[in-house]
């Protein structure tokens, strides 16, 4: 009740935060659930703000090919690191055989990295995270993001981090908050649209997912696997319809 009062005044931040408690207290409330879908139709449609299509499309700022390099302050810290853990190439499970080992491992970053910059931070979560440590990656990028200066850059990456953690619910909480803010650029919403569908996808949800993947298309015609993805959802869905 208290989400759908919140709904009708337009406080939707507000009725979203209410909503997750209830799905975080009751994972099978199709109500709560349906609000949620709901305010998420209304948000996609201003994934854009209105911006017309360009033919051809807008150029991209795609994470994984203008992703920036390590520079001097994160580049040292790696060094430090491949000393201590060896070559470089071994699984996560190799790393960090329990949860104690990988606990004591983002403590000893966190030491490493205590007078690093956000900058840094960024670049030593793009490290982490093209080498498949997703917790030490994600950690990175939630320290990156207190600044000002970088901070959406971070929060993409950190949707993109939690996202390939096997954590979509939480990966969704960023993308909402960045499509909803209107200041970011129509070709900068790509990434954040098709995480979101990729979130959604991975909940379940093909429905929502399918309207995400929609929303990018009609941006960007060949956005990464979007169509693919796209068609895939409403198959799908014709599934559990039928």
């Amino acid at each position: 009740l208290n989400a759908k009062i919140l709904m009708s005044e337009g406080l939707y931040e507000d009725a979203k935060k209410t909503l997750r408690r209830v799905m975080r207290m009751e994972p099978g409330n199709l109500s709560a659930r349906d609000r949620l879908e709901e305010i998420q139709k209304v948000e996609i449609k201003k994934i854009l703000g209105g911006e017309e299509t360009r033919a051809g499309g807008f150029r991209s700022s795609r994470m994984d090919r203008n992703a920036p390099k390590p520079e001097a302050g994160a580049a040292a810290i790696l060094e430090s690191l491949e000393r201590e853990l060896g070559p470089s190439g071994r699984s996560e499970s190799e790393l960090f055989p329990d949860d104690a080992s990988r606990a004591g491992f983002i403590e000893g970053i966190d030491a490493l990295c205590e007078s690093a910059n956000a900058q840094d931070r960024l670049d030593l979560g793009i490290a982490f995270l093209e080498m498949d440590l997703f917790d030490v990656a994600i950690r990175q990028f939630e320290f990156a993001a207190r600044d000002a200066d970088v901070s959406r850059k971070a929060r993409g990456l950190l949707a993109t981090a939690l996202l390939t953690a096997g954590r979509p619910f939480d990966a969704m909480i960023e993308v909402e908050s960045l499509v909803a803010d209107q200041s970011i650029a129509p070709e900068e919403k790509l990434d954040y649209g098709y995480i979101g569908g990729r979130a959604q996808e991975a909940l379940g949800n093909f429905e929502s997912a399918a309207r995400w993947y929609r929303a990018v298309l009609q941006i960007e015609d060949h956005y990464r696997d979007s169509h693919e993805r796209l068609m895939n959802c409403l198959k799908k869905c014709a599934s559990t319809r039928s």
